[in-house]
């Protein structure tokens, strides 16, 4: 299943997709801006203008998926690990790293890393292993991702469609998987300028009264400057009235971590077979009894130890997670918390193919031509029995 070729159709009007065009697509899936922060997410090399061709999908960006991504004559490389965690230089270019970044560049590969973002996507890594289990009333674990606002914006009726090309353009009235989202609706606006004014319609010294309407937008943290610049740039009037009013908590729904309800309870040992079979593991690790029956569970892809507290907090009483250490485990035991450790490897291998079904699904819907590839791949621990 891993290493087979399937076909994607995207965007009708176009012969062959770039990787930008790609990338669209990506980001709609797990947006940057839900990524950690420092989590270098994001297109690492590669132009974003040249032509996809086949995409390769793979869980690490490392010297052996470059090169299977050039063997196969993929334009571009997508992956959940990083290629470069920090920049590179005289101290660290002649590593495997730096060789590997090296071959991307030489052979115009593009790689891109969608890492936490994809973590906490409703299309990523967590979800992805709560569907294994089919966890029911899904909550974050862990909310991530930056603060919104809601911006309001007074301008003329005339002005309406310039200002909402600009606001779109700088990022804002984005909702989860939808873009260029917005309110507006008509009321009236009164001024009267003093001499210095210089006011768009009427003259210093009069009351004035004027048709207007108020726009209404959602914008995220690392968009908001350049979004209120931007009306600035087009808004006819001398001084802009905007009203920005931060919204409580992170964007809805977007986290690290998934707790939810089993559709009926079920032993540890009954899950630990289903999740076994779901990510051919050979083995797993349990801690508490295989026999205690449990509803409420709380999964976490990859290392998960930082989320334990709120796995019991979240009143889970089995935690599927990877890479939990000692002293976590007997801190689970003292809050009668179950855990099932499936490794690093797997869960995210696992994500990262349903990733690129994802990305199938959507791009069926948009009409292109193309190929997507997995790279072979296998975890770097051997299971001894």
């Amino acid at each position: 299943m891993h290493s087979q070729e399937r076909t994607l159709f995207i965007f009708s009007d176009m012969e062959t997709p770039t990787v930008a065009h790609v990338l669209k697509i990506i980001e709609g899936l797990a947006p940057t801006e839900a990524a950690l922060p420092e989590d270098p997410v994001g297109l690492q090399c590669g132009d974003p203008d040249g032509p996809a061709g086949k995409v390769m999908v793979a869980l690490d960006a490392n010297g052996m998926t470059i090169k299977q991504a050039l063997a196969a004559s993929a334009g571009l490389l997508v992956t959940h690990h990083p290629l470069l965690f920090e920049s590179l230089g005289p101290r660290n270019m002649r590593t495997p790293i730096g060789d590997a970044f090296t071959m991307a560049v030489r052979g115009g590969l593009a790689v891109y890393s969608a890492h936490t973002n994809l973590d906490a996507s409703p299309h990523g890594i967590n979800a992805a292993l709560a569907d294994v289990v089919d966890l029911r009333e899904r909550e974050i674990l862990a909310p991530t991702g930056p603060d919104s606002f809601k911006v309001v914006i007074f301008a003329p009726k005339t002005s309406l469609g310039p200002i909402r090309k600009a606001v779109f353009q700088a990022g804002g009235g984005r909702i989860g998987p939808y873009s260029e989202c917005s309110f507006a609706v008509a009321g009236e606006g009164t001024f009267l300028g003093d001499e210095t004014a210089r006011p768009a319609v009427g003259s210093p010294g009069r009351r004035e009264s004027v048709s207007e309407i108020r726009l209404e937008v959602l914008a995220r943290e690392g968009t908001l400057a350049g979004l209120l610049e931007a009306v600035r740039k087009v808004h006819p009037y001398e001084t802009p009235v905007m009203d920005v009013f931060p919204l409580k908590g992170k964007a809805p729904g977007v986290g690290i971590g998934i707790t939810g309800l089993l559709p009926s309870a079920r032993t540890v040992g009954e899950i630990t077979l289903l999740v076994k079979k779901a990510l051919r593991l050979k083995a797993a690790r349990v801690v508490g009894r295989p026999g205690r029956k449990v509803s409420r569970v709380a999964v976490c892809g990859g290392s998960g130890g930082s989320l334990l507290q709120a796995a019991w907090s979240s009143g889970a009483q089995l935690y599927i997670s990877g890479d939990i250490k000692f002293h976590e485990a007997r801190s689970a035991e003292e809050h009668n918390l179950s855990i099932l450790d499936v490794g690093h490897f797997a869960p995210e291998r696992f994500g990262m193919v349903r990733f690129g079904e994802k990305i199938h699904q959507q791009c069926i819907e948009n009409g292109w031509t193309m190929k997507i590839l997995y790279a072979a791949e296998k975890d770097p621990f051997t299971v001894m029995i």
